[in-house]
């Protein structure tokens, strides 16, 4: 359906039945009845955890409706797969104390019990499964939701499909999930519990074009909804007034930046090369990191690298106000190729000059930034983006591709589908 079609919905929300017109309902409920109520998020992420697509988009649907966060629920061998014990602990403990508080009146996050390990295999997942439920139709419960919206981001989440009562269900769908296969979680399960999953739902929303293609072959509605950045936040970075980040104050320039979630998709030898190569330049990297998958020895020992740890969102922009071109240093694999980075719209909202490796979802965006094949390229696109830069993203461009705007296309999506089966049932009980 086309934007304009799905407006053209919105405009028929009148929802009148022979006790009650809509006026009546209007009095008694200001909520339209073909909202959703409430959106039930199944998070492959907990809430506090580095800030993806979940949490930038529900917490803006919570904006208009009610949102239940159902956090990734852990298991005793979480402690050895994960980056870290204590949120592991932390998830736990809020378990054992309630496993539910509110992020605000119309956000509520859950916290399932923990789950057994090695999730994507049949009949563990289905036990799995079976405790998220239980946990999920105890908080709708409690809100006494009246037409949920299953969304779900967790790729083994498809035995959940159908048994919350939902009006309409989503898949979204944001890596290649498949692409990561470990001992404990074999590709080949990983893949048949996502099959599930895509067979179930309504709606596909896939973050990447070589995503959509993916799931187009299979599914009758796929969307694609690319990442997008808190544009208004970020443009902050381009204030004159705004004070520089105070580690950044004792590294001189040229800052060569990244900002974001340390993992197997940073491409070490890349950084260890452009630094060897340049050690008058400062490269400055701020976000957790994932050690576990990740070997930073090597980077760490070279002078003029810069490790500075996480930073908050609203810390942000003090950060990318301060370097002179920021990257997107991924490797080339079949993980990142179906990747839409989070990085790119952040930067350019903060009026960043920005080199990026040749991933195929950002060869589209050539006029904004520069797309390097080889460390060579890296380097020559960074000397390029110092001394000749780039025109800056125009403000349409960037609002266009806010979570602003994501979300307000998504809630009209879910309000047209959900307009659409109301009729229908009320044109078939006629």
């Amino acid at each position: 359906m086309s934007i304009q079609e799905m407006t053209e919905a919105m405009k028929l929300q009148i929802c009148e039945t022979p006790e009650t017109n809509a006026a009546e309902r209007e009095a008694d409920d200001p909520v339209s009845c073909y909202d959703p109520d409430p959106i039930v998020c199944v998070s492959d992420l907990f809430w506090d955890e580095h800030w993806s697509s979940e949490q930038q988009l529900m917490s803006r649907l919570s904006k208009r409706g009610r949102v239940l966060y159902i956090e990734r629920p852990v298991s005793p061998f979480s402690f050895f797969t994960k980056s870290g014990d204590a949120p592991i602990a932390r998830q736990i403990w809020r378990w054992l104390t309630g496993g539910t508080r509110n992020e605000s009146p119309t956000l509520i996050i859950v916290t399932p019990p923990p789950v057994l390990p090695f999730r994507y295999a049949r009949i563990v997942n289905a036990v799995n499964e079976w405790i998220r439920l239980h946990a999920i139709k105890r908080a709708l419960k409690t809100i006494q939701g009246r037409k949920p919206v299953l969304w779900i981001y967790s790729p083994d989440a498809g035995w959940l499909v159908g048994k919350v009562g939902e009006a309409f269900s989503i898949y979204f769908c944001a890596d290649d999930w498949a692409s990561s296969d470990q001992w404990w979680n074999r590709a080949r399960d990983i893949r048949a519990r996502e099959d599930e999953l895509g067979a179930k739902v309504d709606l596909i929303v896939g973050t990447s074009t070589k995503i959509v293609k993916r799931w187009d072959q299979y599914h009758k509605e796929v969307l694609f909804v690319s990442n997008g950045a808190d544009v208004a936040s970020l443009k902050q970075a381009r204030d004159p007034n705004l004070t520089l980040a105070n580690q950044l104050e004792s590294i001189p320039e040229p800052r060569i930046g990244f900002v974001g979630f340390l993992d197997g998709r940073f491409n070490t030898e890349l950084y260890e090369c452009l630094a060897v190569s340049k050690p008058e330049w400062n490269f400055v990297i701020v976000g957790p990191v994932d050690e576990r998958n990740l070997n930073l020895s090597r980077l760490r020992r070279i002078p003029n690298v810069y490790f500075l740890g996480k930073c908050s969102r609203e810390e942000m922009p003090a950060y990318l106000k301060g370097f002179n071109v920021c990257t997107i240093p991924y490797v080339r694999n079949r993980l990142s190729e179906s990747i839409f980075p989070l990085k790119l719209f952040e930067y350019l909202a903060a009026g960043k000059q920005v080199v990026a490796t040749a991933l195929p979802e950002l060869r589209p965006f050539r006029k904004y930034i520069r797309i390097a094949d080889s460390h060579q390229d890296f380097l020559t696109a960074l000397e390029l983006s110092l001394s000749n830069p780039l025109d800056l993203a125009s403000s349409a461009f960037l609002d266009a591709n806010s979570w602003d705007a994501k979300a307000e296309f998504l809630w009209d999506k879910m309000v047209s589908e959900l307009t659409k089966r109301g009729r229908g049932v009320m044109a078939g009980g006629a």
